[in-house]
């Protein structure tokens, strides 16, 4: 039987795992380099250094990669006294992979190795989906319920899983509203299910006896679908960035690139208001620019929807 177990109780965070059956397969992790660490890097290569010289050399080799200057430049910079090489070009190189290697992995190797400190093991599963809050996190979303923002990236890292992000807006510590951490997710897809899921755990650790006044999102049916299952009561919003391209889409076909332009500016700006007047001047502004496209009536049918 699947299981992800944790072996020792933590109170900082909370982490929350789905696994999907595969017989005779076992979670490991083999990571043994910390990616922000230059002497780590230097350690696990594979550079053979002149009998006496140190891992300093190595080091500046690191820093030279990170800061974009060339195999070329990096082997002619490194030569000991008598102007001979102390590393060889090949072994520049190998490090370069290396360190990208670690940059593109690095966020799923510290949360593996994370885990593994605090005593999660996987036995005979595959990891389907992966939820995980701090208790810093939930304490704020729970002072600040009425509005969270969820987007979903689509398999942005290197493992191919979508990303579910929540985040939240308060005003604790500061004068003015900002945007905080809720909670993550990793799915194996981006079906209405694996959403389910999610919105599942999102509720037994944090709303669980809270209903969100607004929750935005993009236009994802099936992560819409998932949220109104569990709250059917709480008002949707669409965010501001595909309200815009909403309005690109649909009205480009009325216009010559010019007027599409100017109206576009118009619309940016409606989304971005908060003066009552200036929305009564900008929304005239609109009507204006409508009656030069080739459909007045569908631009502001469109605006009236």
């Amino acid at each position: 039987m699947s299981s992800f177990e944790n072996q020792n109780s933590c109170s900082f965070e909370e982490i929350k795992v789905e696994l999907e059956e595969i017989d005779e397969t076992k979670f490991k992790n083999d990571v043994e380099f910390d990616s922000e660490s230059e002497i780590e890097i230097v350690e696990k290569s594979e550079i053979k250094f002149n009998e006496g010289e140190t891992t300093d050399i190595c080091i500046t080799a690191v820093r030279m990669l990170k800061a974009g200057a060339k195999p070329s430049m990096i082997y002619e910079a490194m030569r000991d006294e008598d102007g001979q090489p102390t590393v060889t070009r090949k072994d520049i190189l190998n490090l370069g992979l290396r360190i990208n290697f670690l940059e593109e992995n690095a966020s799923m190797e510290a949360l593996i190795i994370g885990m593994k400190k605090r005593g999660y093991t996987v036995r005979h599963g595959r990891l389907k989906h992966l939820f995980f809050c701090h208790a810093n996190s939930i304490r704020s979303a729970r002072r600040f319920s009425e509005v969270v923002l969820v987007d979903a990236t689509y398999k942005t890292n290197v493992y191919k899983l979508p990303f579910v992000n929540f985040v939240g807006i308060g005003n604790l510590g500061v004068n003015k509203l900002q945007t905080f951490r809720i909670a993550g997710a990793w799915i194996s897809d981006e079906s209405e299910n694996s959403y389910i899921w999610v919105i599942k755990q999102l509720i037994s650790l944090i709303f669980f006896d809270i209903i969100p006044l607004v929750f935005v999102t993009d236009n994802d049916a099936a992560l819409t679908g998932a949220i109104r299952k569990f709250f059917p009561k709480t008002e949707y919003l669409l965010c501001t960035w595909h309200v815009l391209n909403n309005f690109k889409k649909n009205l480009r076909k009325y216009f010559d690139d010019d007027s599409f332009d100017e109206i576009i500016k118009v619309v940016d700006r409606l989304i971005n208001l908060r003066d009552y007047d200036m929305l009564k001047l900008t929304i005239n502004d609109y009507k204006k620019l409508a009656s030069s496209s080739s459909n007045e009536n569908e631009v502001i049918k469109y605006f009236e929807r």
